[in-house]
Parts: C-alpha cells; sequence; structure tokens
C-alpha cells in the first residue's frame, strides 16, 4: 500500500469555523494516472447531451481537478498539491470508481490503472484523517 506524505492544516475561518486544508505529495506518474481517472470518470458520469446546473458545475469541479493534476504531470518531479476536503473527497471518489472499472476500457487506463488502485487507498486514508480533523476542529492543528 502507498502512503503519501501528506499534512492535514486546521485553522478557524473568520466566521470562527474550522478551515482544514489537505497538503500531499504526488509524483509525476501518480498525478498523470489522477488525472486520466478523473477525465475518463468525468467524461462517462457527464457525457448526457442535457445536463442540470449541479451537474454542469460539477463537471466543472472535475475538469478543474484534471487541469491541476495534469499541469503537476507536466513538470516531471514530485509536487505538492493543496486541496480542501470537500475537494479530497470528490478525488478519491473518482479514483475509486475508476479502480472499479465500470467504464469501457479506454486509451491509457492499463498504465493508469495500477497506480490508481494504490492512490484510492492513499487518498481514502489521507480524506478520513482530513474529515476527523474537520470534526474534531482547532485543537487538532499539527
Amino acid at each position: 500500500m502507498t502512503m503519501l506524505p501528506h499534512h492535514v492544516d486546521v485553522r478557524t475561518d473568520l466566521d470562527g469555523l474550522p478551515f482544514v486544508e489537505i497538503t500531499f505529495d504526488l509524483s509525476a506518474a501518480q498525478a498523470g494516472a489522477a488525472a486520466h481517472a478523473v477525465r475518463i470518470v468525468r467524461d462517462v458520469r457527464y457525457r448526457a447531451s442535457e445536463l442540470s446546473v449541479d451537474e454542469v458545475l460539477a463537471m466543472r469541479e472535475l475538469t478543474a481537478l484534471a487541469d491541476e493534476l495534469s499541469d503537476l504531470n507536466s513538470r516531471g518531479m514530485h509536487d505538492r498539491m493543496t486541496t480542501s476536503v470537500a475537494r479530497l473527497g470528490d478525488l478519491r471518489s473518482v479514483v475509486e470508481e475508476f479502480a472499479a472499472a465500470e467504464h469501457h476500457e479506454r486509451e491509457g487506463d492499463a498504465e493508469a490503472r495500477p497506480l490508481v488502485f494504490e492512490l484510492a487507498d492513499a487518498f481514502a486514508d489521507i480524506h478520513a484523517e482530513a474529515v476527523r480533523a474537520a470534526l474534531d476542529g482547532p485543537a487538532r492543528v499539527r
């Protein structure tokens, strides 16, 4: 099982509510595999000709996530990604959906799948830690 170096930071926002930010390191290959998974799942989820406003917004969020991961991949080295609990949850969901292979095999899937399997477990662990930190509040600052 792959462990991603990560840090969960809990702060209080201007309204006094806990704000959780997660930072983790990805290799270029991991970022590329995750970007591929996000693009494939986005295309499968939103292939309908008519989308609701909520679906368009969700599709845009996945597009932004794929773009960010592709940018990390294009740098060709280990890099750091910082995200919110919600966005990490989206990434976790997409990677798990891709790993379940509930879509027709596409070009690049075979190369991405081994890394995506490893990332699915790592993202699940980090997301669970971040959710616990959000529920515990600022007292859990590390």
